[in-house]
């Protein structure tokens, strides 16, 4: 894994998106 890779990316980019989309909208 030494060239960045585009995928892996948007993949940790859309988790970390979704994980704070969760945290900041209240749970009802």
């Amino acid at each position: 894994m030494g060239k960045s890779m585009p995928f892996t990316t948007i993949v940790l980019a859309m988790g970390v998106g979704a994980l704070l989309g969760r945290l900041m909208e209240p749970s009802v």
